[in-house]
């Protein structure tokens, strides 16, 4: 039975390291480079696409007011994070509920051999066991996706100074929307808001209205800064205002703003050190200064 165990046991951890190899490297800034190289998909995602796919089709079919919901602020925040797996909506449930019923397959194995001891011990047991693989599955990968969110308006809030400096000088040069954004795209640096300012011309070149592409960039993305930018820009474009001192004067704002967000960084920087230093500083500090006192006292007696 042992011997089955850890078999099996060599088996799950052997395919784990497989599927979680990746297919090819992802370069995170090469995604960005062109629409098309977002299509990047690691080993464990390939591996699990058949099983996902099925979840998916048996997802859709529920009507559940709750996972309606669910599955709209998904949809919300993988666009948010940029989506670079292209995942959908159910198809990221499915990723977590094939996680959850192979967590608790693999817990099972472990589960055959309980510790000794009551009936409500081993109740207590199985029910933590259950809430630990719940948390692993359907918890950690909303924290990783919220992380992919901050990572990339982090990336967007680095971006936009440079960018609209260089939209704003080519407004002002006499470049009308259109021709300044093409050369916004071609001269930026590459990056997220590059690759969603590529979206947005593509979907203006398509046929949609200006405030509307614009408005899908606002929403795709949900940068505070960045809507501010975006409704400014619709609004002149619905009086007919000119965009140069607009862009200008939102440029101005945004450099404020980053300027008073480092100095609140900065004030906050002796509050986060006070832990590090009551934790590992000072005990060394007093180890340093105490223990040849001790050693003195300990000696003399």
């Amino acid at each position: 039975m042992d011997i089955g165990i850890l078999f099996l046991v060599f088996l799950t951890v052997f395919f784990l390291v497989i599927g979680l190899t990746p297919s090819k490297k992802v370069d995170i800034k090469g995604l960005y480079e062109e629409a098309g190289d977002t299509e990047v998909r690691s080993g464990i995602i390939l591996a699990l696409t058949p099983f996902t796919k099925k979840l998916e089709i048996f997802n859709s079919k529920l009507r559940s007011p709750q996972l309606a919901r669910y599955r709209a602020n998904l949809r919300k925040r993988l666009m948010m994070s940029g989506n670079p797996f292209r995942l959908s909506p159910d198809e990221f449930l499915a990723f977590q509920e094939t996680l959850f019923v192979f967590l608790i397959t693999f817990s099972s194995i472990f589960l055959l051999k309980l510790p000794e001891g009551s009936l409500f011990q081993k109740i207590t047991f199985i029910f933590m066991v259950v809430f630990i693989v719940f948390l692993i599955s359907f918890v950690l990968p909303n924290f990783i996706l919220n992380d992919a969110i901050k990572a990339r308006h982090k990336l967007l809030s680095r971006e936009l100074p440079y960018t609209l400096d260089l939209l704003t000088i080519s407004v002002e040069a006499g470049l009308d929307f259109i021709m300044a954004m093409s050369r916004v795209i071609e001269k930026g640096r590459p990056g997220p808001l590059r690759y969603e300012f590529s979206i947005m011309m593509q979907q203006i070149k398509l046929g949609k209205r200006r405030r509307d592409a614009l408005q899908d960039l606002s929403e795709r993305n949900g940068h505070s800064d960045l809507k501010t930018i975006v409704a400014a820009m619709i609004q002149a474009d619905q009086m007919g205002a000119s965009l140069g001192p607009i862009l200008r004067i939102q440029s101005d704002l945004l450099r404020r703003k980053r300027m008073l967000r480092a100095e609140k960084i900065a004030q906050e920087a002796p509050v986060k050190m006070l832990m590090p230093l009551i934790g590992c500083i000072f005990p060394a500090v007093f180890l340093i200064l105490l223990v040849p006192i001790i050693l003195k006292l300990v000696t003399s007696l």
